[in-house]
């Protein structure tokens, strides 16, 4: 799409669909244009990380068009969890998206988390294509990768990591992807001697990672501790400053990466209260953003919460760190300091229906 047909006329078309209208869509194919199924029972390959739900692969001639279902409710999630930067790439009625326009201009492409599971008699995405240079890591290049380091998070709102081309200024893109949370990262860890976050042991370089100081204070129901804790919060590594709420480095204090360290929708573990949800009428000064983690990840029951909050309403309690973010109710990106004052009004939230009202209860 964003390098042209090449020497091969396109023969084949590949959409996303919500899962919600997966029927509707194979019915269309199906029934109104025609198209035989060629395989309709087929998982989705692993190499998209559990992004996608249904997968199924339809005929018409020479032209193939598959078909995959979302199983999260952000299609960027599943853009986001292919097998290569190459493949990060998606179109509209009226725009085409790239989040890695460089790399992909230059034919160049590095292999995500789960590109290695493509094996090379597959045809999946570009990992076998002769098309582009397709490489295991960073290490080939002959600069410094950021801002764009495999290993550093991305959010698919930043403005300076996608390329947009458009022809219709009926289809906004822009808005659409300011309001997504979705982050991700390639790797954990950057293997380009160039770049300043290289993890390579024994590589000394001139410019280190500078990291933020304290950037905000917040509230913390640890596990095992006796009473809640005011804590630092700093942004993710290799953000000058923040612009979102989703720049902040909460896995520091909240384990969220149980299901994929690699792409998530940040907003999953998180709910924004702007009152007190049994008590409607008592205004809060200050909204609050409640993180808690994610269950996967097996954390203890926390004793804390139980002990302070048994009205809560959860019937096996809460499991893992709760962190509390305090910001003005028209803003949530304008995060602000909480202080000692602030505990009373937290801990009737939480004791208020705060907790139960949370997204906690559907991973359990």
């Amino acid at each position: 799409m964003l390098l042209g047909p090449g020497d091969h006329a396109p023969r084949d078309l590949n959409i996303l669909v919500k899962q919600c209208y997966f029927s509707l869509i194979d019915a269309f194919f199906r029934i109104t244009l025609s198209y035989e199924w060629v395989d309709h029972d087929v998982a989705p390959h692993d190499a998209f990380g559990g992004a996608l739900e249904q997968f199924v692969h339809y005929r018409q001639g020479s032209t193939i068009i598959t078909v995959s279902s979302v199983s999260d409710t952000s299609l960027f999630k599943a853009v986001l969890a292919a097998p290569s930067t190459a493949d990060m790439v998606f179109m509209t009625p009226g725009k085409l998206c790239t989040f890695y326009p460089t790399l992909t201009l230059e034919n160049n492409a590095i292999l995500s988390s789960t590109g290695f599971l493509v094996e090379p008699e597959m045809s999946i995405g570009s990992v076998w294509s002769q098309c582009f240079h397709v490489y295991d890591d960073a290490r080939f290049l002959t600069s410094e990768c950021a801002p764009t380091c495999p290993s550093l998070w991305q959010n698919v709102r930043d403005d300076g990591s996608s390329l947009i081309v458009q022809w219709d200024h009926q289809y906004p893109l822009r808005n659409l992807l300011r309001k997504s949370h979705t982050i991700w990262r390639l790797t954990e860890a950057c293997v380009n001697a160039h770049c300043k976050y290289c993890s390579i042991p024994g590589i000394r370089r001139s410019h280190l990672p500078h990291r933020q100081a304290l950037i905000f204070k917040a509230l913390l129901y640890a596990m095992a501790v006796m009473s809640p804790h005011v804590v630092p919060v700093h942004l993710q590594e290799g953000r000058e400053h923040m612009e979102c709420i989703d720049d902040l480095e909460v896995n520091f204090w909240v384990n969220t990466l149980a299901r994929n360290k690699f792409v998530m929708p940040i907003s999953r573990y998180r709910k924004t209260f702007h009152g007190i949800p049994d008590y409607p009428t008592l205004p809060l000064p200050y909204a609050y953003t409640i993180y808690h983690e994610d269950p996967q990840s097996l954390p203890p029951p926390n004793a804390l919460m139980r002990d302070l909050f048994s009205r809560a309403g959860l019937d096996h309690g809460i499991k893992g760190n709760v962190l509390v973010i305090k910001h003005p109710k028209q803003d949530r990106n304008k995060v602000l300091d909480v202080t000692e004052g602030d505990l009373p009004l937290i801990h009737m939230l939480l004791d208020g229906g705060g907790l139960s009202k949370t997204l906690w209860n559907q991973f359990k």
